[in-house]
């Protein structure tokens, strides 16, 4: 058999990889750390100076954690012989696929 796969966004994932659950987490983490920094440690013996946010760090190590994952199911695509469109498919009859690449074309 022949696989394929059509995805609108250009990055496999769907919306929990790209823009939900995953991004979500990988912030919600940091932010809990820092706040372990700011309000728990001193209760363990350790002490630090003033904690603070790096916004442009942040959301980079959110975009590498989302990236890495999309990275992987490519990966696995390739690994397994799917083909990946990017673009917009619609059904033309019961065995044909048309697609409206993500390029115009």
């Amino acid at each position: 058999m022949k696989v394929a796969c059509i995805e609108k966004r250009g990055s496999l994932g769907g919306t929990c990889l790209n823009v939900g659950c995953i991004p979500s987490k990988a912030l919600l983490n940091a932010t809990h750390k820092l706040h372990e920094a700011q309000h728990d440690f001193k209760q363990l013996g350790i002490e630090t100076g003033p904690v603070k946010v790096n916004f442009p760090q942040l959301m980079k190590n959110k975009s590498e954690a989302v990236s890495g994952l999309t990275g992987g199911i490519e990966y696995l695509f390739k690994k397994n012989k799917v083909d990946y469109i990017k673009g917009w498919g619609k059904f033309n009859s019961n065995t044909q696929i048309d697609v409206d690449l993500n390029d115009g074309s």
